[in-house]
């Protein structure tokens, strides 16, 4: 299992992306990422105190590595969790 975490405002390129990848089945789910004041972007994000993300989970054992390489040069803050 591999996670993959983008904010919230690039999820549908994600979707569109791992599509065209070739990947039929997979799942998504929100969450927040809770950074310091200087950190955070917009006004919004600073009052909450986070900024809304989201974490794709691409079941695949094998290939990894070109994923995130692919999913690397397609978002530049996107982050990876392996399982």
């Amino acid at each position: 299992m591999l996670r993959v975490i983008i904010e919230v405002e690039h999820k549908s390129k994600m979707v569109d992306v791992l599509l065209d990848l070739g990947f039929e089945d997979f799942y998504s789910y929100g969450l927040q990422q809770y950074l310091s004041k200087e950190l955070l972007q917009n006004e919004k994000e600073k009052v909450d105190g986070y900024r809304e993300c989201v974490c794709f989970m691409l079941p695949l054992e094998k290939g990894k590595k070109k994923i995130k390489k692919t999913l690397r040069e397609k978002f530049i803050t996107v982050k990876f969790i392996e399982e």
